[in-house]
């Protein structure tokens, strides 16, 4: 067998890293891109601002040195019109329908699944902790002032432990005497535990352990993964489509800017949400780039002229 070369190896390293530059850089140049190509249509969103709150800039018109008083005659029209379209979303009884796609053959089976998914659906949007109430006037406010509104929809993953207990006097008195390997299949079905599973065979090897030691009543706990949609509403500002879109709802793409801190993503990095990488060789933003975004935020800001 022909042993690595440890030569060979740097060089396919480097070349996959530059790889990820490469990347990262035509990435960054087509969101640059795309921001610029919108530029007019920022600047309408920041006059949809500027128009919702009523702000007059300093001007001499009608008569030289002309105050800043706002009149938010806008804002109390938007106020008016959003608690009819959010009470149109959410006074039915059902929020969300779920139904079988078309072209799947229609079973007793997975008539009962999507009328049980429904259910839960709506159960969880209607529910506290969802807070969709607020989420539907955000996003109807926006729909008034922007034009248009767009939802984030992702799943959520939660860890926590369940408590689990094996009462031998409950259990099949052979039990006691069993050998492990009997044990451990029992106890796998018992509880639904996987033993191909590192840290699920390792809580069945406890449990076994403990039986074998003369305990009677086990005590333990399962770790239960837990998976929930989240819905946000996103800003309508901070997305950008390619220049050629008349619709947002048939854009080509939608980019969706956001800023994280170094703290942030390596804290993102330490969950396994990102890729474990130093944050030194990630290349950097061109100056050009820089000017551009913080011209953009000071623009979205209103801390700018937004004339060209």
């Amino acid at each position: 067998m022909k042993e690595a070369n440890v030569k060979d190896r740097s060089k396919e390293v480097e070349k996959f890293s530059q790889k990820k530059k490469d990347f990262i850089n035509t990435l960054r140049s087509s969101c640059i891109r795309d921001t610029e190509d919108r530029s007019t249509w920022n600047t309408k969103m920041v006059i949809a601002h500027y128009q919702r709150m009523g702000v007059k800039r300093y001007s001499n018109f009608p008569y030289p040195g002309a105050p800043d008083i706002p009149l938010p005659e806008t804002d109390k029209i938007i106020k008016k019109m959003v608690p009819t379209l959010v009470l149109s979303s959410w006074g039915p009884k059902k929020i969300c329908t779920v139904k079988v796609e078309e072209g799947y053959e229609i079973t007793d089976d997975l008539k009962e699944k999507a009328r049980k998914a429904e259910k839960a659906m709506n159960m969880y949007l209607r529910g506290k902790d969802q807070d969709w109430f607020r989420k539907l006037m955000l996003a109807a406010d926006n729909a008034k002032q922007y034009g248009h509104c767009i939802f984030k929809v992702y799943e959520q993953f939660k860890t926590y432990n369940l408590s689990k207990t094996l009462d031998l006097e409950d259990e099949s008195p052979e039990l006691r005497n069993a050998d492990s390997e009997t044990l451990k299949s029992y106890i796998s079905v018992r509880f639904n535990l996987d033993l191909e599973d590192e840290d699920e065979k390792e809580i069945v090897q406890d449990v076994v352990t403990r039986i074998k030691a003369g305990e009677d009543i086990v005590d333990f706990e399962v770790p239960m993964v837990k998976c929930l949609p989240v819905i946000e509403v996103i800003h309508p500002t901070k997305l950008t489509v390619p220049a050629h879109t008349t619709d947002i709802n048939l854009a080509e793409r939608i980019r969706y800017e956001y800023y994280l801190s170094a703290n942030q993503i390596e804290r993102l990095m330490e969950d396994g949400i990102f890729l474990k990488r130093d944050l030194k060789e990630v290349p950097k933003a061109s100056d050009k780039g820089k000017d551009f975004l913080t011209t953009s935020m000071a623009r979205s800001e209103g801390i700018s002229d937004n004339t060209s």
